[in-house]
């Protein structure tokens, strides 16, 4: 019997044993991973940038999930309606971190008009390859026509130029805008990065200055707008996992998640109308060359005058002296026949 009793025992702790390690193996996470170590591996690998010539490399998945349970594509990678329709009706100007815009199809070929190594310092003299063909910064005008222009530069300036310099180009940049179209202008802040690349609070001083700037020389048409807040960690820097893995350039994501703030921030503002659409410029149609009408001088026949043909003045004509005596004489010997009568007799 206790034989018995002692088997029965030990069963018992056995069974109980298995039964506590199933419940665990359901239940247990490893300390060393959280949501938001998943979600930097999954972003950070799902992006390529070419640090040495800082073009952003258009090869790059975009399916991988952010933390959380849900698909990036849910959080990030769709635009409203309204969204579409404000891009669609504006141009972003910048550098290699604009051009990511287009590179992640988040925005039209049409709305995007960037290169890399674009800075204010040399943004007239680049040469952009846009709408298949190399371009001026210039030349851009002449075939859009933008409600809105974005200007999205300022990472090639920081370690290049003072914030100063860096007010004095943007000024010379918006001017040109302001006097060649009717469209609102918008210098954006230069998005926050998580390297060395430059000393610790640059970036912030070029944006503060930026924003004073605009703000006591322009009273319209001209605004500074920052929308880097949802890419920022507690540090102020690029949280990793919005980086595109050089700490500089922008992951998918991040162009997301700025454009949702870029909007709202518009919307919310007492300068924005989302139905405004700048007048279509008239078309510049070529004048026609005509030549001109060579006229032949009128050749006007001298006025041919009938010469005056004056009656000759039917005057009688005087008679000489020797006709008058002859007349006289031939009258007097008509005037009384008897009396010549008389005289021959």
């Amino acid at each position: 019997m206790k034989k018995q009793i002692a088997v029965v025992a030990i069963l018992a702790v056995v069974l109980c044993g298995c039964s506590d390690e199933n419940n665990s193996s359901e239940i247990s996470v490893p300390e060393s991973i959280s949501s938001s170590d998943s979600s930097e591996n999954l972003i950070s690998s799902s992006s390529s940038f070419s640090t040495e010539d800082s073009e952003i490399s258009p090869e790059s998945s975009q399916s991988e999930s952010l933390g959380g349970g849900l698909d990036e594509e849910d959080i990030y990678y769709a635009l409203t309606a309204d969204e579409k329709n404000f891009v669609e009706k504006s141009l972003f100007v910048g550098d290699s971190i604009c051009k990511g815009w287009m590179t992640y199809n988040v925005f039209p070929t049409e709305s995007v008009f960037a290169t890399g190594s674009v800075g204010t310092r040399n943004i007239f003299d680049a040469d952009f390859l846009c709408y298949g063909k190399n371009m001026k910064f210039v030349d851009v005008f002449e075939e859009k026509n933008p409600t809105n222009v974005f200007f999205s530069m300022g990472i090639n300036d920081v370690n290049m130029i003072s914030s100063k310099k860096f007010c004095e180009n943007y000024s010379k940049l918006i001017d040109f805008v302001l006097n060649n179209t009717q469209s609102e202008v918008f210098v954006c802040a230069i998005t926050p990065i998580c390297s060395d690349f430059t000393p610790d609070g640059r970036i912030e001083e070029f944006n503060s200055a930026a924003k004073k700037y605009i703000e006591e020389k322009y009273s319209e048409r001209v605004h500074f707008i920052d929308y880097t807040e949802p890419l920022k960690d507690k540090d102020g820097k690029l949280k990793s996992y919005f980086s595109g893995g050089d700490g500089i350039h922008l992951a998918p994501a991040a162009y997301y998640a700025s454009i949702h703030e870029l909007y709202a921030l518009l919307s919310s503002s007492d300068y924005f109308d989302p139905d405004f659409t700048v007048p279509a410029r008239p078309e510049q149609s070529e004048p026609e060359q005509s030549e001109p009408e060579q006229s032949e001088p009128e050749q006007s026949e001298p006025e041919q005058s009938e010469p005056e043909q004056s009656e000759p003045e039917q005057s009688e004509p005087e008679q000489s002296e020797l006709e008058q005596t002859e007349s006289e004489q031939s009258e007097s010997e008509q005037s009384d026949p008897t009396e010549s009568a008389e005289q021959e007799l």
